[in-house]
């Protein structure tokens, strides 16, 4: 990501042959399972053999077992995790209830039937709460109920029994990401004044907001042992993530895998704690980045070439780029991988301590023949969007016509960069904090996939009409993300320039992640610069982070992704549902930017074909700072 988008467990994978330095040790053969396009293997029983499958694009959930493959249970996913207990009896995931509003849930696999398991007495859009963790044991599950349609509390629901554990802090939100075997000690966070969050952990419901041996805040924390000693957690964007000691509130930060400024997240640990699986990445899609395993005594590597060293077999140009979950001996491993495909991998098992130094080193020499510039792809998941079925519980709506998009929307205020005329043909440092009026505001870089670091914003157009692009570096992603003010509906002209901003017929992917975790994608390919690719969508949920960029081009020169005339607003009443999108956890955390004086832009008439050419783009830089 990483980052807002949180999942409860990852897994331990991959590798490269380390030259067979451990090859006394395969007791068993690797195996590698495709489960296809976006389905997120969000958790596996506890030898790994049943793993629980949910689908952005149907709604629903899968349990899957090597022999049976994938089995739908229905249900009614809405955000949060598919979880399943060590036994594989038990499925945790959302349902709808009598009432017609998504609860959290859980599916007996011997009897088939779902329960919905109730609410705090809050609505959000149609959901009344929401399943993010459950209990080895099968006996609690955890996650959010809704308090209020714009805050939620860490719920915990065990012997029909709902608990509301309530938040620290006035008015905010809080959350259960990850549960011990028993249910005893709960992990998450907890929302602050502005915003961000602390890592925080319940004991027998009384919480405890968790800071390092300096007495700094912990980011959110995604999972525990299945014993409730060690806690693991996300770092900032350029800080590490950690492990945390229950008994002795020790924090233990398990430093950089890649660049220095790069989020290392954690996503999933073994019962024991000693084998944590995560991801490295930059500004970016969530399945751009790499995936990560961190093994006690031996450190950080990565996932995809320790997996290979562990008779794994992977395709070629497959990258185990973010982990879901870990079965309790780290034998097994899920997730998502760079084509946005479900995987289910099982290892061989971990080396001994003896051949820690040895498989080290092949992994070191392995790992520079092997690594290669990551290719860009579709954001977390790749999602289709749905068109049909299921528009009645739909919780977002892509438009294609401005029109339409504005008659949906309450107070729109709109972005159109007129106070950039002065850099028109100039590379401006980000991230730039633009603020466009109506209580709104949002952070505007791009992201390099080639450096793997952020990059400068170029201005483009003309003075008359300035958008925002890319530079010069091929594959950007022109990125938005700390959007404030609660704009639950977003809508934008995008369109594909070469270096001299002339428009190039290219197909762009415009994704979205709302607050509720869900990542939504909409593909374009519009006929040119005079209106045709437009793009609008609408939530029940704020919008926290926006990525544009190219997936298919047929110029040599390089394409840029380029917006302008951006719309802001709130939705009129229920989400509309001329087209329904499905939705799927993402994040990616980024940095948020440099003042900019507050306007109110008039609404926007969409300019003509740029005729502005522009000889170079390598300009100099600009700061506004």
């Amino acid at each position: 990501m990483p980052t807002q988008s949180i999942h409860r467990k990852t897994g331990k994978l991959a590798a490269v042959a380390a030259l067979g330095l451990i090859a006394t040790q395969a007791a068993r053969a690797g195996a590698y399972y495709d489960l296809g396009s976006t389905m997120a293997v969000s958790d596996v029983s506890a030898n790994g053999s049943v793993a629980a499958v949910y689908s952005s694009t149907q709604g629903q959930y899968y349990k899957w077992t090597a022999a049976g493959g994938l089995v739908s249970i229905g249900g009614n996913w809405d955000g949060g995790e598919a979880l399943i207990s060590d036994d594989g009896s038990i499925i945790a995931g959302d349902a709808v209830n009598a009432a017609g509003l998504t609860s959290a849930a859980t599916y007996n696999v011997a009897t088939g039937q779902w329960t919905t398991l109730g609410s705090l007495g809050g609505v959000s859009g149609s959901s009344v709460s929401a399943s993010w963790a459950m209990s080895g044991d099968g006996k609690t599950v955890a996650g959010l109920g809704w308090v209020t349609a714009a805050q939620a509390h860490a719920t915990l629901w065990t012997s029909g029994t709902v608990i509301d554990l309530g938040s620290s802090v006035s008015g905010r939100s809080t959350r259960i990401n990850g549960l011990d075997g028993s249910g005893t000690v709960a992990v998450g966070w907890q929302e602050l004044n502005g915003g961000s969050h602390q890592g925080s952990y319940w004991k027998n419901g009384v919480q405890t907001l968790m800071v390092d041996g300096n007495g700094l805040a912990l980011r959110d924390a995604q999972d525990v042992s299945s014993d409730g000693t060690w806690i693991i957690g996300t770092g900032a964007p350029g800080g590490s993530a950690y492990r945390y000691n229950t008994l002795t509130n020790v924090t233990e930060y398990l430093g950089h895998y890649g660049a220095a400024a790069d989020t290392n997240g954690l996503s999933a640990i073994s019962a024991d704690g000693n084998i944590i699986v995560g991801y490295d990445r930059a500004f970016g899609p969530i399945t751009q980045g790499t995936g990560t395993i961190w093994i006690n005594g031996q450190g950080t590597m990565n996932l995809t070439d320790y997996a290979i060293s562990h008779g794994v077999a992977l395709p070629t140009g497959t990258v185990l780029a973010t982990p879901l979950a870990i079965s309790a001996d780290g034998l097994t491993i899920t997730g998502l991988d760079n084509h946005s495909h479900g995987f289910v991998i099982s290892l061989s098992p971990v080396p001994e301590p003896s051949s820690y130094a040895m498989l080290a080193l092949g992994l070191g020499a392995l790992g520079l023949w092997t690594r290669r510039r990551k290719e860009l792809g579709a954001g977390l998941a790749a999602v289709a969007l749905a068109t049909a079925g299921g528009a009645a519980q739909a919780a977002t709506t892509f438009y294609t016509s401005e029109t339409s998009f504005l008659a949906a929307i309450n107070k729109p205020v709109v972005d159109d960069y007129s106070d950039l005329a002065a850099y028109v043909g100039s590379n401006l440092s980000t991230p730039l904090t633009r603020s466009p009026g109506g209580g709104y505001s949002y952070g505007l870089f791009a992201y390099s996939q080639t450096t793997g670091t952020a990059d400068t914003v170029y201005i483009s157009g003309t003075a008359a009409n300035p958008s925002v692009s890319t530079t010069n570096a091929l594959n950007d992603v022109l990125i938005l993300d700390r959007f404030t003010g609660g704009a639950t509906a977003f809508g934008a002209y995008f369109y594909g320039a070469d270096a001299a901003d002339q428009f190039l017929p290219v197909t762009l992917t415009v994704e979205v992640l709302d607050a509720k975790g869900r990542d939504l994608m909409q593909t374009i390919t519009p006929t040119g610069a005079d209106g045709s690719g437009f793009v609008g969508f609408v939530s029940d949920s704020a919008i926290k982070i926006l990525n544009v960029y190219v997936t298919s081009a047929a110029a040599a020169d390089g394409v840029f992704p380029t917006m302008d005339h951006l719309m802001l607003g709130s939705a009129v009443t229920a989400v509309p549902e001329p087209s329904t999108c499905s939705l799927l956890l993402a994040g990616a955390a980024v940095i948020g930017g440099a003042a900019q004086p507050d306007r109110q832009a008039s609404w926007p008439t969409r300019p003509a074909l740029r005729a502005h050419a522009i000889a170079c783009r390598r300009v100099p830089t600009f700061s506004l700072v």
